[in-house]
């Protein structure tokens, strides 16, 4: 008898196995024969909150600092934004999930791996917390009986399922990622990642480039499953349309990004849904890493006070305003046309040169606005159209407040 079963040896799961270990007996199921394996992630988390949270990883888990982002157009026009130092990391993630894996270990927790979850069921009569009954936890290497579930197994939770939590995104809310790693022959700042903007380039998405040290970049694109398109055909024309990345590719990866709303709840009876499972992934951006880790220590913390209805409000507290807003920003892009993305663009640049200008505040809000009034209007009016009006007053009004 256990006192948590996780189901999933990801980045959330683990972190909700060592939050509850606190004051629990934990198992952790995985499908795969070792954590962290295959690859379906760029890797990239901010530096500060894996410090704060205790999680910062070895050098060898570690494949470059990002101290900036360069945005492009499809215009081809870009503007870059760099700091003096570096606020994120990209990681190996496979090597960072079995070093977590291992912490967990030495935690007194238990993993077994190459099991998949196959059901479950609650006894009403046994054991349990607050009513709810032990929960059975059926799987191909045999049955658990815990008094705690975590569902940690990514989008389309087969836990959320089988306990009726939960709902599988739209089409249009589920992203299909593809990544190569090819080698950076010398044509990015290896501390910079760039994001490619364009209908062209990935409709309703993006394309990236993180560098991977200073030898190599993981070039790829996410787009909606709702389009039918194939990721490949398009990550092809991608490497035709910047040949300086089409050099011999050494990986690639590739999964379901959710890019949908967070759920209303993340918690029915003793059974909570953690990361990916709980669509508490990006749908702006579509990083899901530093989420999924938030969500797990939340709930591991609310079974370590065997108190599993602590974990909805502090979810919502901490993720659920940020998921929010990244929805509707989300549904700005949408709606942006490629000329809109050029313009993007250029008030950017012109946002960082009234910057280095030193300018009063009066005059760089009217040298902004004038820059483009047609484009400052527009974008406005899609703001508004999208519910984001509100939170843009809240930004400049509310010290801490954060839209993205």
């Amino acid at each position: 008898m256990y006192d948590t079963v996780v189901v999933g040896a990801s980045f959330s799961g683990l972190m909700a196995a060592m939050a509850a270990s606190k004051s629990n007996k934990v198992l952790i199921v995985e499908k795969r024969k070792k954590p962290g394996t295959p690859v379906n992630t760029t890797g990239a988390v901010p530096i500060e909150w894996l410090k704060k949270m205790g999680t910062y990883p070895p050098s060898d888990c570690i494949a470059g600092d990002l101290k900036g982002v360069e945005l492009v157009a499809p215009n081809r026009e870009s503007v870059t934004i760099k700091k003096p130092d570096a606020d994120g990391m990209l990681l190996y993630p496979d090597r960072y999930v079995y070093w977590l894996s291992e912490r967990a270990r030495d935690m007194g927790i238990e993993i077994v791996t190459n099991t998949v979850f196959h059901g479950l069921s609650i006894d009403k009569g046994k054991g349990g917390n607050g009513g709810d009954g032990a929960i059975s936890v059926s799987t191909s290497s045999g049955t658990y009986q815990t008094t705690y579930l975590v569902g940690a197994d990514g989008a389309g939770s087969n836990v959320g399922n089988a306990i009726g939590l939960g709902e599988r995104p739209s089409p249009e809310d589920l992203h299909i990622g593809l990544e190569y790693t090819v080698e950076n022959k010398g044509v990015q700042d290896p501390e910079v990642y760039r994001i490619y903007l364009g209908h062209d380039v990935a409709p309703w998405g993006y394309a990236w480039s993180f560098p991977e040290g200073t030898k190599y970049l993981r070039v790829g694109l996410g787009i909606p499953k709702s389009l039918a398109l194939t990721p490949k055909k398009l990550v092809g024309r991608f490497l035709e349309r910047y040949p300086e990345f089409k050099t011999p590719v050494s990986k690639s990866n590739g999964g379901i990004i959710p890019t949908a709303p967070p759920l209303k709840t993340a918690v029915k009876g003793n059974v909570v849904l953690v990361g990916d499972a709980a669509h508490f992934c990006s749908p702006l951006h579509g990083g899901g890493i530093w989420f999924g880790m938030l969500s797990g220590y939340l709930a591991g913390n609310a079974l370590a006070n065997k108190n599993p209805a602590l974990y909805d409000p502090l979810w919502k507290r901490k993720l659920g305003g940020v998921l929010s807003r990244h929805y509707k920003l989300k549904q700005v892009i949408y709606s942006m046309s490629d000329e809109n993305f050029n313009d993007l663009i250029r008030m950017g640049n012109t946002y960082l040169s009234v910057q280095k200008s030193n300018m009063r505040l009066a005059g760089s809000v009217q040298k902004m606005l004038f820059s483009d009034p047609g484009f400052v209007f527009d974008m406005a009016w899609k703001w508004s159209r999208h519910g984001l009006a509100f939170d843009a007053v809240k930004r400049v009004l509310v010290p801490g407040f954060t839209i993205a």
